[in-house]
């Protein structure tokens, strides 16, 4: 995964300098995007698109759309099928011509996962494998460093990075048993689950687009 980010900013480098060729007053009115980065993370949107809309010179909105229909892959011994769907909003600053700007994002996440876990029962007197779904909410607010650089009158390639905070639940479904508790080596995830208690957390963003303007 470094080597991958690495290989994403030659490349954005790159574009930034064929970008300089064109007039520092120009900019796409209106930007469609494509995050690429499903390609590697197997745990993220399987298809994900945004759309740019810049007001003037400084000020621009963007509209993100993921849908997610993957596997997840954080659990070594077990494999999940999730399904969901996330919505993100920026609103954007951009310093000047050159093309970097600051923004902040309001993201919302919604997930179904299907899980097979060994949980125990009645005070652990026996254990039982138990089919079970688990739906989640995920509401982020991040602040956001990027560089969009316009090349060929045309495209586009969009890097930013930032720090923010997730508030999130796992809510588990009615056919997990009250008195199951999750027997696996991931206690945090067993209180999640158990609680049903939305938990606030330090998070990190890192993205990647390419697209057309005009």
């Amino acid at each position: 995964m470094k080597k991958l980010i690495v290989l994403l900013i030659v490349f954005f480098r790159l574009i930034s300098l064929q970008a300089q060729e064109a007039p520092a007053a120009e900019f796409y009115r209106l930007s469609l995007k494509f995050y690429p980065t499903f390609l590697v993370d197997f745990t993220g949107p399987s298809l994900e698109g945004g759309l740019e809309y810049r007001i003037n010179e400084k000020w621009a909105v963007q509209q993100d759309f993921g849908y997610i229909s993957t596997w997840d892959t954080r659990y070594f011994l077990s494999v999940d099928d999730m399904v969901g769907f996330r919505f993100r909003t920026s609103i954007r600053k951009y310093f000047g011509s050159d093309g970097g700007y600051q923004a902040l994002a309001f993201g919302y996440k919604h997930v179904t996962r299907d899980r097979s876990d060994t949980f125990c029962r009645e005070d652990c007197a026996y254990f039982e494998d138990i089919d079970y779904q688990l739906r989640g909410n995920d509401f982020s607010l991040h602040y956001l460093i990027g560089q969009k650089d316009e090349f060929w009158k045309i495209g586009l390639v969009d890097l930013n990075v930032g720090a923010g905070l997730r508030l999130f639940k796992r809510v588990r479904t009615p056919e997990l048993p009250e008195d199951a508790f999750f027997s696996g080596i991931n206690d945090d995830f067993t209180f999640r689950v158990r609680t049903n208690k939305w938990l606030l957390i330090p998070s990190a963003i890192i993205s990647i687009s390419v697209g057309i303007g005009k």
